[in-house]
């Protein structure tokens, strides 16, 4: 070949290739995703063939076991009796079905009698107990109060207050003695005198001051107003106070006039 066209013949070769590499560098980055993602879905077309097959063997055996069943001479005997048996427990299940459906519906009902009979108790009234109305009965009312130094004659009626809040409320107050006034009523239908404790407590439940007090004879449903000065270690230590040791009694007082009467 002379020496023109084998030059020519090279250029044209050389040219395609420049041809075939300019689309292979634009485009480069594309052809290889799509290669990554036609090599990952032949991967898992080839699972899917090879899971098939194994399905496809299954059910072949399947199928040659009961082909095999079924050309032995007691088959039909042996169908027939598993139909049977099939029809036999349907009809045990529908009756499990209704027992069970009167189960729930027995417990319902037990639960609903239940609920009634609890309400009927809860809004029962107590049994009524019989009550003497001659036997002693009171109603009492009491509250303390601090005492002024500069006005001795003078309380200031507080609400349940300990003592440490006195102390702040009321600085200049008698810290020695601390006043109980109340009210006691006989609510029983004869004439009763009643003696009672007043005690103070600190926040240990120690009596820290406490007075014996006796009222007159009352009436039945007298009412009996009462005011008492009762000497205390100090004020300061007052956590709780209350009237206990109720003695009702018919005889004579036995009992001096309390102070601040």
């Amino acid at each position: 070949m002379p020496l023109a066209k084998r030059i020519s013949s090279v250029g044209r070769v050389m040219g395609l290739v420049m041809l075939i590499a300019l689309p292979m560098t634009a485009h480069g980055e594309d052809e290889t995703d799509a290669l990554t993602a036609m090599r990952s879905e032949l991967a898992a077309m080839r699972q899917e063939l090879a899971r098939t097959q194994l399905e496809l063997q299954k059910a072949q055996h399947e199928l040659e076991e009961v082909r095999a069943f079924l050309s032995e001479p007691d088959a039909p005997k042996q169908i027939a009796e598993w139909k049977q048996q099939r029809q036999q427990w349907e009809e045990e299940r529908k009756q499990i079905a209704v027992e069970r459906k009167k189960l729930e519906a027995a417990r319902a009902a037990m639960r609903d009698t239940t609920r009634v009979e609890q309400q009927k108790i809860i809004s029962a009234p107590p049994p009524a107990v019989a009550v003497d109305p001659a036997a002693p009965r009171w109603d009492v009312d009491y509250k303390i109060a601090v005492i002024r130094n500069n006005l001795p004659n003078e309380s200031i009626y507080i609400d349940p207050e300990i003592g440490e809040v006195l102390l702040e409320r009321y600085p200049d107050i008698d810290h020695k003695h601390i006043m109980m006034r109340g009210t006691w009523q006989n609510r029983s239908s004869v004439a009763w005198r009643y003696t009672f404790e007043i005690r103070i407590a600190d926040k240990l439940g120690r009596i820290i001051g406490h007075w014996r007090y006796q009222t007159p004879m009352l009436a039945p449903n007298e009412l009996h107003a009462f005011e008492v000065k009762v000497p205390v270690t100090d004020v300061a230590y007052i956590e709780r106070y209350q009237i206990g040791n109720i003695e009702p009694d018919k005889g004579e007082s036995t009992l001096p006039a309390a102070p601040g009467q």
